[in-house]
């Protein structure tokens, strides 16, 4: 265990606790181990008040905004049940029904994981001072932004189809629930802005430390976090876009298994292999990592074509009244992927995109191997665990 030890401050009123980074911190203040693990600390002369308080101010909204569409999900339950409930003889209104809120329900878990999502981008990046993801995260707002407000006009759409236009079903706590989402993200957009720029300042500094001052160690480091940040967005959105894809579209009950295991072992196995790749300087790793992402590619757009050209939907038989009273008989398609097709395009697109630009800076980490990005990796990783000495200085010489 590192050695540490009491001193005071030049007053001799505070004793404090100084670690071997030389960090010293007020002994009643100090935190629990696994605090001190989660929440990020002081290294050298980097201040972490600006990172806690934007993981603070991040967390309590992304609990308001999960907690907003949670009440979105209940509301829309309890609607499509009192549906089914009051026109149980009506084989249509039952079928549409369930399939309105099934691909409102796939909607709604796929923008709740998006808002987890955002918080651990902030906290890994600013646990690993990547000041390239924390200002992709201001554009990752306000795609959320645009997506709440997409949500509203998506979800009245749905619910008119079962309702009188002078008798609204989108009223109430369900109405302020949907409108509380972009609010809340159009209020913080600016504030993370803000914090966006007090860490600037701080990681910025963190980064010239690291790489001593050398041009091209910080400009292989600004790739190495460009990739990083590729492999992230590209696995989410893979993700995202087999979850819509394997609930919306017509896929056999083998496939699903099949599709539903090989996605997640390639998602999160393939974006490893190329962390692995470009941390070890290993040409066998990227080599393999390049293989595994134009797969996936080719699996984006094989489940495109699928969900294009598959005879997709369910036939419902529903009976009505003509003119003269007597029942006739009349077959509707309810297609779910004809609701859904707009976004599992986007993804289908913006996963792609993703895919690619993981695999071209991938390419330019590869090109930076023996640059001395390795090495400096190890030193911090040294440095960090108390295990780097510094080397004796000759005064004589």
């Amino acid at each position: 265990m590192a050695a540490s030890y009491a001193t005071f401050d030049t007053a001799g009123k505070t004793p404090t606790f100084q670690d071997t980074h030389g960090d010293d911190i007020p002994m009643k203040k100090r935190e629990s181990a696994f605090l001190k693990r989660v929440l990020p600390q002081q290294v050298d002369d980097v201040p972490v008040k600006w990172s806690r308080r934007t993981l603070l101010c991040t967390l309590i909204v992304v609990i308001i905004c999960i907690l907003a569409e949670s009440w979105v999900m209940i509301t829309e339950a309890e609607l499509r049940a009192a549906l089914v409930y009051v026109f149980s003889d009506d084989n249509w209104m039952v079928g549409a029904a369930n399939s309105n809120f099934k691909v409102s329900t796939t909607y709604h878990a796929v923008f709740q994981a998006s808002f987890v999502f955002w918080m651990f981008m902030t906290y890994d990046a600013i646990k690993y001072y990547n000041l390239v993801q924390v200002i992709a995260c201001n554009f990752y707002i306000a795609g959320l932004f645009v997506y709440s407000l997409l949500q509203i006009v998506q979800i009245k759409r749905d619910t008119q189809e079962f309702t009188d236009a002078d008798y609204p079903i989108v009223t109430g706590s369900f109405l302020a629930s949907l409108v509380t989402l972009p609010c809340v993200i159009a209020l913080y957009a600016p504030v993370f802005a803000y914090l966006t720029r007090r860490l600037h300042h701080d990681f910025g500094w963190r980064i010239f430390r690291i790489a001593g001052g050398n041009r091209t160690i910080d400009k292989a480091f600004m790739h190495y976090h460009i990739f990083l940040l590729f492999l992230k967005f590209s696995m989410f959105f893979l993700v995202g876009f087999t979850v819509i894809g394997l609930v919306l579209t017509q896929v056999s009950q083998h496939g699903i298994a099949i599709i539903a295991i090989s996605i997640a072992l390639a998602a999160f196995i393939a974006p490893l292999i190329g962390y692995l790749g470009v941390r070890r300087e290993s040409a066998t790793l990227m080599t393999l990592f390049m293989f595994c992402y134009l797969g996936l590619i080719a699996f984006v757009g094989e489940r495109v074509w699928a969900g294009f050209t598959r005879n997709n939907g369910a036939m419902v038989e529903t009976t009505k009244l003509d003119e003269n009273g007597d029942t006739t008989v009349t077959t509707i398609k309810l297609d779910e992927f004809e609701r859904a097709k707009i976004p599992f395009s986007m993804y289908a697109v913006v996963g792609i995109l993703l895919l690619i630009g993981a695999m071209v800076w991938g390419g330019i980490c590869w090109s930076n191997f023996g640059k001395g990005l390795k090495q400096t990796f190890e030193f911090d990783a040294a440095r960090k665990n108390g295990e780097y000495v510094k080397p004796d200085e000759d005064l004589d010489c």
